[in-house]
């Protein structure tokens, strides 16, 4: 149907990699291969992290250039500072892209990055958490401009600092729940990720509001 094309137009390819923690122990089955770390857990609810924990998948055997990290997410501390959600780093950890939360300023999400280099203030509003998942997306343009949206609408303003940091195949992985590197309390998130995904492509405003339409867990 013609309905069912749009929708894949608007969307973009397939994500590189995309998991449902909704499904429990199933999620994992999605490649790439996720392992669980320290405390983290699956549940009914999601991926549950409770700052000792964190997931990580092996190299990704794919060039990363234009990308986009998105989440769904239930905090469970608004008061927490630095911690990752959705992390994309050079092996080592040296080089990485993150969705932070209150890493620079209290309540507010991030793009992180290492020594800041491609991070600057959203200047979006505090994050008021409540009952209800939220849908964060950031969106890595060629040119190394930042776009954050919360619930399909834009959160705060574009950024860029710097060009865009590009990933070489097999020399890079993705993180949940940790901002890059070895855990260490500052890095590690709490709360809950009810789906993450990373994509390998810039999510343009359209294609923002069409995964939090259409991808919106019950």
């Amino acid at each position: 149907p013609a309905n069912d094309d749009e929708a894949r137009e608007v969307r973009g390819p397939e994500a590189i990699a995309a998991w449902d923690f909704t499904r429990g122990p199933a999620a994992l089955e999605a490649p790439p291969q996720l392992t669980l770390h320290g405390t983290a857990r699956l549940e009914g609810r999601g991926l549950i992290l409770d700052g000792e924990g964190h997931a990580s998948t092996g190299g990704i055997d794919l060039p990363l250039g234009p990308r986009t990290l998105a989440a769904w997410v239930q905090l469970d501390d608004l008061g927490q500072r630095g911690g990752g959600v959705v992390s994309v780093q050079n092996r080592d950890g040296g080089q990485f892209d993150a969705l932070v939360f209150g890493e620079r300023r209290a309540r507010r999400w991030v793009p992180g990055s290492d020594n800041f280099k491609r991070t600057a203030d959203l200047d979006g509003e505090d994050e008021s958490g409540g009952a209800d998942p939220v849908h964060l997306v950031l969106s890595y343009a060629e040119d190394g401009t930042v776009t954050a949206f919360r619930n399909g609408a834009p959160l705060g303003h574009p950024i860029r600092t710097a060009p865009l940091a590009e990933y070489r195949a097999g020399d890079w992985n993705i993180l949940l729940g940790l901002r890059h590197g070895a855990p260490a309390a500052s890095r590690l998130f709490r709360g809950v990720v009810l789906r993450a995904a990373v994509h390998g492509h810039a999510f343009s405003a359209e294609d923002a509001l069409a995964a939090f339409e259409g991808r919106a867990p019950v």
